[in-house]
């Protein structure tokens, strides 16, 4: 199963970000992206994983089933994922309908129990992102709009995604430069929770839940 690695800053500004020397930023893109999380009763949320479909990106419409997110090594996190192009409208693609029959929650959860549970609006500003002239990340600037439980929160994150083709060294090593220089500029903390998980947490907290 595919892995995505990334690091996660908080922010006050939305522009693009000033880097740290010998960083760059190269080709960007605007995308305007609705995601829908869908659940049944926190199922999913308790065997570790999240279903999401996308709407807006330039490839159409996208499922994606996310596993646990990890916290590896000192500043960035990894999960497994499986992302599917949509087939049929409102259909959850085969290959995530199997992924999730392999967990075993469809034993005992029909799909069709599967419903929309919250709703993530974003508009991402997204650069390629250069070390020493190599293409080695995708960097997100993404002002967030959730709406849980009919409560909305809004944050501004920063979103770094490595590429799958470097080591876990390498992304260690990169990563752990960058949490340094972020960290340190005006209005940017360390973040490290996932967009659904950290909705959910501050509707819940708003609620007492």
């Amino acid at each position: 199963m595919p892995i995505e690695r990334e690091l996660k800053l908080l922010t006050a500004a939305a522009g693009a970000p000033q880097l740290p020397s010998g960083w760059t930023l190269g080709s960007g893109a605007l995308h305007r992206l609705r995601d829908t999380y869908l659940e049944s009763g926190g199922a999913l949320a308790r065997a570790g994983l999240a279903l999401r479909r996308r709407e807006g990106d330039p490839h159409g419409v996208l499922y994606t089933l996310k596993g646990e997110p990890e916290k590896t090594g000192t500043s960035f996190t990894q999960r497994t994922e499986i992302e599917v192009g949509e087939q049929a409208p409102g259909k959850i693609p085969p290959a995530i309908v199997d992924a999730l029959r392999g967990s075993e929650l469809s034993r005992d959860m029909p799909l069709a129990a599967l419903l929309p549970d919250l709703v993530i609006e974003q508009v991402r500003n997204a650069w390629q992102l250069q070390h020493g002239g190599d293409p080695v990340a995708t960097l997100s600037v993404d002002e967030v709009n959730a709406t849980y439980s009919a409560q909305q929160v809004a944050w501004v994150e920063i979103e770094i995604e490595f590429s799958t083709s470097l080591s876990a060294a390498a992304v260690e090593e990169l990563s752990i430069e960058l949490r340094d220089w972020f960290v340190q500029q005006p209005g940017c903390t360390l973040g490290g929770e996932s967009k659904e998980r950290r909705a959910r947490r501050l509707v819940n907290e708003r609620l007492g839940c």
